[in-house]
């Protein structure tokens, strides 16, 4: 079986984070993530420090990707709008 690289977006999120904990050894994972540290540390994970907003910085990131998962949304907390 030939390991495929995978791109999650959102990996800080809840979702995102319960993902993460669960992926197989089997595939190269890269995760994009608006905070810097490394919350799980496993061999085949890489954190990639960004936004979705920066459009250059994603098209260089997923070249040679081979799957996409999408969890990246912005959030907003209605308990303290006015």
């Amino acid at each position: 079986m030939t390991k495929k690289r995978i791109f999650i977006t959102g990996g800080s999120g809840f979702i995102g984070k319960r993902l993460i904990e669960n992926l197989s050894d089997d595939n190269e994972y890269f995760i994009l993530t608006r905070k810097a540290e490394n919350f799980i540390s496993k061999s085949n994970l890489t954190f990639v420090k960004g936004a979705l907003e920066d459009l250059a910085n994603i098209s260089q990131q997923v070249k040679n990707i081979d799957i996409i998962v999408h969890l990246a949304a912005e959030i907003s907390d209605e308990s303290k709008m006015d």
